[in-house]
């Protein structure tokens, strides 16, 4: 919002006018944490759609083995299966990063902006500043960044189609018996 003028005497025309900024403002602010509420949610259903699609193709595939036998080739439709399996978490992983958190981090600056204009009329009107304040007091979040957390969440669902897919190729027996 822009800086205006503000104008020096007590006439209730001035009085409305301020009131009525005040009230608009709040209006923006309150649609500003629905908007990151809203972005939030997203980013934990792609989270929870990628843990769900995984664990299904992660059971398909070892449900499978308990189907060999030497006329069919369960080998092979697994092996599709766990590559499936990596490509998802590489393309969630990406939607995630380079999309949701990135409309979430712009949702919290946005915020941030709008509380700093809003404290001198409103003085509690910090959500989400004192969410990210508290945010910065996490002990992990000082160790390992959130790009670095984003990276080891899906690295570790990639991993584990790439260790079946490894056993499969090198030790079927493994999972055979």
């Amino acid at each position: 919002m822009e800086d205006t003028i503000e104008c020096k005497c007590k006439c209730e025309t001035c009085k409305n006018a301020k009131s009525k900024k005040l009230e608009m403002s709040v209006k923006v602010w309150e649609r500003i944490i629905k908007t990151q509420v809203h972005f939030n949610n997203l980013a934990l259903t792609i989270r929870k759609l990628t843990v769900t699609s995984l664990g299904a193709i992660t059971g398909i595939i070892l449900v499978s083995f308990r189907f060999v036998s030497p006329e069919n080739n369960i080998d092979s439709i697994s092996i599709i299966l766990c590559v499936i399996a990596m490509v998802l978490s590489v393309g969630f992983y990406l939607i995630d990063k380079n999309w949701y958190h990135k409309l979430l981090q712009a949702a919290v600056k946005k915020g941030e902006e709008i509380e700093e204009e809003l404290k001198k009329d409103i003085p509690n009107i910090n959500l989400t500043q004192h969410i990210t304040c508290e945010l910065k007091k996490n002990k992990l979040k000082e160790k390992i960044s959130d790009e670095y957390r984003f990276f080891i969440f899906y690295l570790l669902l990639f991993l584990i189609p790439l260790c079946i897919l490894l056993l499969i190729l090198h030790f079927p027996e493994l999972l055979l018996s």
